[in-house]
């Protein structure tokens, strides 16, 4: 019995462009003034981090009546359960108190919520690519403020005549190439594959994904991507 490799199919060959891993338009949550500017076009954010902040004076002073209120109905509460065990006080007035501690908790998280609204964040690791307002300026309820895009990776969208969807697959590992890097090849690899053929314009998407931890590599460019295919085993007598 041999086993050898079959002849493996000629690569496919595509030039498509390179896009963030990660772009979204920032919008605030309300309406408002922006009082904090927290970043500038070209840096850097971490997730989570505080990117503007809205004046919320009224915000403030409500979450804060909240958590006193919360706070007394929380006390009231402990001294209604002592006087209830002691038989002192009914169940009905017991079950009230209970009823009002957690209304003022509710009622807090809700101020809590309101306030948090007065700030936007960054939903992940990235840079600012636009700033869209100024500190000072106004701005209305999902009115954009920045875009920010991910780009410690990046994807090669390229297409591909249709009649060659059987030979693209999830995984597949890739070679890309782009003007300005001379013969270097960045290795990559097959993420996303459209699982239907355009019939339009006969052809299939195709979004190669290409670790660029040190930003080497711009969004923006052209970019070539070959594919290849692995060679079957063909098992014979």
């Amino acid at each position: 019995m041999l086993s050898a490799l079959a002849t493996a199919a000629e690569p496919l060959k595509a030039t498509g462009m390179v896009l963030p891993y990660r772009q979204v338009e920032l919008a605030s949550n309300s309406d408002g003034v922006i009082t904090e500017l927290l970043l500038e076009e070209g840096g850097s954010v971490t997730q989570g981090q505080v990117l503007a902040r809205l004046e919320s004076s009224p915000e403030v002073m409500e979450s804060e009546y909240y958590k006193q209120l919360m706070d007394k109905r929380a006390t009231d509460l402990a001294a209604a359960e002592s006087l209830f065990n002691q038989k002192i006080l009914s169940r009905t007035q017991w079950e009230e108190r209970q009823i009002d501690a957690k209304l003022a908790e509710t009622q807090y998280r809700m101020a809590l919520q309101k306030l948090e609204g007065k700030s936007i964040k960054a939903p992940f690791p990235g840079l600012v690519l636009r700033l869209y307002k100024e500190r000072g300026e106004s701005i209305r309820n999902l009115e954009r403020i920045a875009q920010l895009i991910s780009i410690d990776k990046v994807y090669v969208v390229v297409y591909f005549d249709g009649a060659e969807i059987f030979r693209v697959k999830q995984g597949q590992q890739a070679q890309v190439t782009m003007p300005g890097y001379g013969q270097e090849a960045f290795p990559g690899a097959v993420e996303i594959v459209d699982p239907v053929v355009d019939p339009s314009s006969g052809v299939f998407r195709v979004k190669v994904l290409v670790e660029n931890p040190d930003h080497r590599i711009r969004s923006g460019i052209k970019a070539n991507v070959l594919l290849r295919e692995q060679a079957a085993d063909v098992t014979t007598k």
